[in-house]
């Protein structure tokens, strides 16, 4: 049976899904009533208190695959040459770069910033990643994009497909999760499914469990944050 969140468990009570399922029923509804030329897009916030942030072992950075994915593939880059990155051709890798190339980012910052900023994951044949450390380290390091090392006895088609339907969480300078967790037209169900992963691997980071949690909300795109009282169950 699954026990409250509050005591740093991995699954959330019937009531506390009830009270999800309810919460996002109403953002969808908020969505229905101001429809727009694009699918919107559900955001998770999650504001927590009596974090010491100058410690770094309350600094994190996760990546959470979503049971049912974010409603918009994730995009990956890999930075790989000969048969891994003939490999990578057919596993739905969206960006592969040749070693040789990292250079011209590092000295573009530009060029370096974009790539950092249109690419969600990064992926790296391990025998580059001081290279990638020296050239791209100043743009994906600050972002919590470093590279996951792979070789060839590595799963990539496994990887890259958990990666298609992940989002990253931080908390680093400021005590908020930020994140989406899906989207217009997935089912209420799908969508509480995916706040259950997030919710309970930043549980699982806090001190104090739901002791560090001082609220919650949930919102679409265009729609005002709804908030959800998971605390009071």
């Amino acid at each position: 049976m699954s026990r409250l969140i509050g005591d740093r468990s991995m699954s959330l009570t019937r009531v506390q899904r009830d009270i999800l399922r309810k919460t996002v029923e109403e953002v969808f509804k908020l969505i229905e009533g101001n429809p727009r030329r694009f699918k919107q897009s559900l955001e998770l916030i999650v504001n927590l208190r009596d974090i010491d942030l100058k410690k770094p072992e309350n600094r994190f950075v996760e990546v959470i695959s979503l049971p049912h994915g974010s409603g918009k593939p994730a995009r990956i880059c890999l930075i790989a040459s000969g048969a891994l990155a003939s490999q990578a051709k057919n596993v739905g890798v969206d960006l592969i770069l040749d070693p040789n190339d990292l250079a011209s980012y590092g000295s573009d910052k530009r060029k370096g910033k974009k790539l950092a900023r249109e690419y969600d994951f990064f992926l790296a044949e391990a025998q580059y990643m001081g290279l990638v450390g020296r050239y791209l380290g100043t743009f994906l390091g600050p972002r919590g994009k470093m590279p996951t090392p792979i070789t060839l006895t590595t799963s990539l088609e496994d990887i890259v497909k958990s990666l298609k339907n992940s989002v990253r969480i931080r908390v680093r300078t400021n005590p908020q999760v930020k994140c989406r967790i899906g989207i217009e037209g997935m089912t209420v169900d799908e969508v509480v499914d995916n706040i259950e992963s997030v919710f309970s691997k930043i549980i699982s980071r806090m001190p104090k469990g739901m002791g560090n949690v001082d609220s919650i909300y949930l919102k679409g795109t265009m729609t005002p944050a709804i908030k959800v009282n998971l605390s009071k169950v």
